[in-house]
């Protein structure tokens, strides 16, 4: 009989265990490594939902190729450290389960938690292009003041803090006299300041995080059919909404029958109330008057004052069998029953009320004159992003596109008009398409120098 325990046996488990042990171990590496090289890139990256927004502001800004030189880089090149891989693993895995929890808490949590599902939206381009337009269009100076000052949009939580840290104190002065304080907004009010008057109203009384989601998910859908839409003029009447806001806030508690319950439930409605009066008539708000003078004109707070005082009335009295107040406001029923009032409002209005509107027609034109004005900056910005960027960047990506068997022969086409730049400047259309081109290549690994 063999004895199993003999050394001879024994040499051979032992030889059999190191070479198993050498094939799992070497499987393992090889599966680490592609799993590694996998992870790295930004098309991993947004395969979660959330992370999409991240990838639009990425692409344009200097680390996604709009720089001279073309370059792109990778989430991993400055989220992770390279001093060794042990470091370079463990960091890849601890901010990646982070990155999970901390989107879980966003969506399922309630509104106490720190992270908020506003703060995922920051850097969807929308976000970034009213940033732009707060950050360098001056509002004109009230009267009986000379200064121009601006609204500060804080597209992500501390920034206007993080600013004046920036500064030495004489220059926190010029910055607070030129973004005053009470002209700065965050995503959440500006939610408020848009869905009060082409939403539901019941969305800004469900709360700011639930509100705000309803707004992101309209404006994700509206940025996708039209970018243009989202102009100067639609600045300027979400100035002109905002100040409204805080005006009737202001305007409602200073009311002798405010009791001190319920204001942002009275706000939000009275609101919308006269927003629905200005539909059904089919007349607007002069919003660019509003800009103008950067404050509410007489006749407005009149029928604010008038509405609000109606619509409070409403609101603290639910149907029998609801007690909660706050609860009523949030139901489609308490907006049913508001929208019943609207034809005794109506008459109610000041003869100057209707006096200051604009028609429909008249403010179709003010939007259709600024998105051909949008239209115009965009071509613009992205012509200059292409001619910033050199001939040998459009070389390197015909060749890798040639090899890579990924470019259409129009594609191939535009590139080699690329590299005739500055000698022969690409049309906007054509500009448009190596933007996309350049895209194209960086999803297929192409590394631009």
């Amino acid at each position: 009989m063999t004895q199993t325990n003999s050394p001879k046996n024994k040499n051979r488990i032992l030889v059999l265990g190191i070479l198993t042990g050498f094939v799992l171990a070497t499987g393992a590496m090889l599966a680490s490594g592609y799993m590694i090289a996998a992870t790295n890139k930004e098309t991993f990256c947004v395969s979660c939902h959330a992370m999409k927004p991240f990838r639009s502001a990425w692409k344009k800004s200097k680390h996604g190729m709009c720089n001279a030189k073309g370059l792109a880089a990778q989430c991993t090149d400055c989220h992770l450290p390279h001093d060794g891989l042990i470091n370079y693993v463990t960091t890849k895995a601890y901010t990646g389960a982070r990155d999970i929890i901390n989107n879980l808490i966003s969506e399922y949590a309630n509104t106490q938690n720190k992270v908020s599902a506003s703060d995922f939206f920051s850097n969807h381009p929308f976000h970034i292009r009213i940033e732009g337009f707060s950050r360098r269009k001056y509002v004109p100076a009230k009267e009986g003041e000379q200064r121009e000052t601006k609204w500060f949009y804080e597209r992500a939580r501390g920034q206007y803090a993080d600013e004046l840290s920036k500064l030495k104190k004489a220059e926190q002065r010029r910055f607070k006299a030129e973004n005053p304080r009470n002209q700065m907004f965050t995503k959440t009010d500006l939610a408020k300041f848009e869905n009060v008057w082409d939403e539901h109203p019941r969305w800004v009384c469900l709360g700011a995080q639930k509100n705000f989601a309803q707004f992101a998910k309209r404006i994700g859908k509206a940025w996708i059919l039209s970018q243009d839409f989202f102009n100067e003029f639609f600045y300027q009447r979400l100035i002109a909404r905002g100040i409204i806001f805080r005006r009737t806030e202001k305007l409602v508690s200073a009311q002798p029958w405010y009791d001190g319950g319920y204001r942002a439930q009275t706000v939000a409605n009275t609101l919308a109330v006269i927003s629905e009066i200005c539909k059904r008539n089919k007349v607007a708000i002069d919003y660019l008057k509003i800009w103008n003078k950067q404050e509410v004109y007489p006749s407005r707070l009149d029928a604010t004052t008038i509405t609000s005082k109606r619509v409070n009335d409403d609101i603290i009295h639910p149907p029998e069998g609801i007690s909660n107040i706050g609860e009523w406001c949030k139901k489609e029923g308490c907006w049913t029953r508001l929208q019943s009032l609207i034809p005794e409002l109506e008459t109610s209005m000041p003869k100057a009320f209707w006096d200051d509107t604009v028609s429909l027609k008249e403010q179709a034109a003010q939007v259709k004159d600024a998105k051909t004005t949008q239209k115009i900056d965009d071509g613009i910005n992205v012509q200059k992003t292409v001619v910033e960027i050199p001939a040998s960047t459009w070389a390197d990506v015909l060749t890798a596109g040639m090899k890579g068997k990924f470019l259409s022969p129009k594609e191939a086409n535009l590139l080699r008009i690329a590299q005739q730049i500055p000698m022969k400047i690409p049309s906007e259309k054509q500009c448009k398409l190596l933007v996309a081109i350049l895209e194209k290549a960086q999803k297929e690994g192409v590394a631009l120098q």
